[in-house]
């Protein structure tokens, strides 16, 4: 999906695309703020498993029995860490490639060629908008007030968000309605404002 993506085929009778746009397309190491304290804790699992990688293997070279439990604390917090630090923002890097905003007169569309799919939010006058703004703006609609915009996003009965869950894991939320790291985000804050505004206003 390079340049303008055609949104014509899934566009209804008399809507139109007001706007449109991708996520900033470079490498990310911190995806959401939870990763500033996420991602130094993995270097310092990282560190810790290689170091006992080493004293395990070292261990073996002279002849000597390891620590139990070394080489699978090492083999864990090095897979672990691994993921977080190294692999994590490569795939997220890759999916923020295959991935298209647009706004129209009536709808927020979402397209992801890496997943193949598309996504659509109903712009209201009671849907709910969070901003997050920056050099690279995050903006985030759900028809009410979510936890990282999930429209119906209940704990389970464990008490755990999985939505949150899936943030904290993967860096994105996969059921969210986010336009995530756009660099015109006033703006587009701006528009989806604007458009509550007068559907609220049609709303009898």
């Amino acid at each position: 999906m390079s340049g303008d993506y055609d949104w014509t085929p899934h566009l209804q009778e008399g809507e139109e695309v007001l706007w449109q746009g991708r996520p900033h397309q470079r490498f990310r190491l911190f995806l959401r703020n939870a990763d500033y304290l996420l991602v130094p804790f993995s270097g310092l699992f990282f560190v810790a498993g290689l170091l006992s990688g080493l004293v395990f293997l070292a261990s073996v070279q002279v002849g000597a029995d390891p620590e139990d439990g070394l080489a699978p604390f090492a083999f864990i917090s090095l897979s672990i860490s691994s993921y977080v630090v190294f692999f994590r923002p490569i795939r997220d890097q890759r999916r923020r490639r295959a991935t298209r905003y647009a706004i129209t007169n009536m709808r927020v569309l979402l397209a992801n060629a890496l997943a193949g799919h598309l996504r659509r939010f109903e712009v209201t006058g009671g849907m709910w908008i969070d901003v997050t703004l920056g050099r690279y703006s995050t903006i985030r609609v759900a028809s009410k007030p979510q936890p990282y915009a999930i429209n119906g996003s209940p704990v389970n009965r464990w008490g755990v968000n999985p939505m949150l869950f899936e943030a904290m894991v993967f860096g994105y939320v996969e059921s969210g309605y986010e336009l995530r790291s756009i660099p015109d985000g006033k703006d587009v804050a701006r528009l989806l404002k604007s458009l509550r505004s007068q559907a609220s206003e049609a709303t009898p």
